[in-house]
């Protein structure tokens, strides 16, 4: 892996005004125009010069920093996107282990290395990556990569919408790769929307095909289940105990909906 930092990249920080140790790296010009917009759109702050010489700081003593840098992938790595695996009867997505870090493979699209020891992960995809506001499968790599890198600070990460009274959890494609962070301790949400605190009652929503005209209360058990199946977290050991523990926290401060799917449109305030 990478481990210096390179004068011509420009840099980007997960909403930047939360002081979250979580940035991406990447050169501009190898990319299309419209990858700017789609990293800021999934909350990417562009760092200037000078503030990215202040964040260097923070990356360097935060213990749980992660940077991950963004880069056309080379020959080999461009094979192994390519190639085809038997896990690929299962979907997409993959997970490898080697011997003190993982790849992350999503076909035909991008190779993720990555490693709880190192602070600098590495991601190799197409240079079409981000054009047209990023199709699907590049929001998704980007949700795996937050999901991994916010973890050890209690924040999961769900695939959904806001909404007025509080979150609407689907899966990747639903949501059109859109993502809801959850900061349990800041009791807040972080979506592409901006940040917004969690106050009085909060209402997670799980869409219902069968159900008609009304809303229906879950249980703790049936909220807790939904909302550990419906992580963006992708590991082949499960769901690690930090996340499951917020998870646990949360079910008991937030009041779980069943929600008619037929009356749902994305991206429109639900009525209550």
């Amino acid at each position: 892996m990478r481990n210096r930092f390179e004068t011509h990249l420009s840099y980007f920080q997960y909403f930047s005004e939360t002081e979250l140790p979580v940035f991406i790296s990447l050169d501009l010009e190898k990319f299309p125009t419209e990858i700017l917009a789609f990293l800021e759109d999934f909350g990417f702050v562009k760092l200037t010069e000078d503030q990215w010489d202040e964040k260097k700081t923070l990356f360097s003593t935060a213990p749980y920093a992660r940077l991950l840098q963004i880069h056309e992938a080379g020959p080999i790595a461009s094979r192994q996107i390519e190639s085809a695996l038997e896990s690929d009867r299962f979907g997409p997505e993959s997970i490898v282990r080697n011997a003190g870090y993982k790849v992350y493979r999503y076909k035909g699209e991008g190779l993720l290395v990555y490693s709880s020891a190192s602070k600098i992960w590495e991601l190799g995809v197409g240079s079409q990556f981000g054009e047209d506001q990023g199709p699907v499968a590049h929001k998704i790599i980007l949700g795996r990569y937050l999901s991994w890198a916010l973890s050890p600070l209690a924040h999961v990460c769900f695939w959904g919408v806001p909404v007025k009274e509080g979150m609407v959890v689907m899966d990747a494609r639903k949501s059109k790769g859109e993502l809801i962070v959850l900061d349990y301790k800041g009791r807040r949400i972080l979506s592409k929307d901006g940040a917004r605190q969690i106050k009085g009652l909060f209402k997670i929503f799980k869409l219902d095909k069968r159900l008609r005209n009304k809303d229906k209360l879950l249980s703790q058990a049936e909220l807790m289940s939904f909302l550990l199946s419906n992580t963006a977290y992708l590991d082949d050991g499960g769901i690690p105990a930090p996340i499951r523990q917020v998870i646990q926290g949360l079910v008991r401060i937030v009041d779980g909906r069943l929600y008619p799917e037929e009356n749902f449109e994305p991206r429109v305030i639900l009525d209550s």
